[in-house]
């Protein structure tokens, strides 16, 4: 079997960054979307595509919270 490499430390930095989860209603519909940052920075929003979700941007959000406020919503 062949020996597993180890993961980038900028993946599992990425993946350990702090973050929120929140949840909004908006007209009878709970949509969720997670959070990375300081809110007092500018906000930056990211959209993921069909068949997607929010959790699809862990890996890149945590590499603007320099710079933004990182937000990420599921789609309903």
């Amino acid at each position: 079997m062949a020996e597993r490499a180890e993961a980038p430390t900028w993946f599992t930095a990425a993946l350990a960054a702090p973050r929120v989860e929140r949840f909004v209603d908006v007209e009878g519909c709970r949509l969720r979307y997670l959070a990375w940052g300081d809110p007092t920075k500018p906000g930056i929003v990211l959209v993921h595509g069909g068949a997607a979700h929010a959790e699809w941007w862990s890996l890149l959000a945590p590499q603007l919270v320099a710079q933004y406020y990182v937000v990420a919503r599921d789609l309903s």
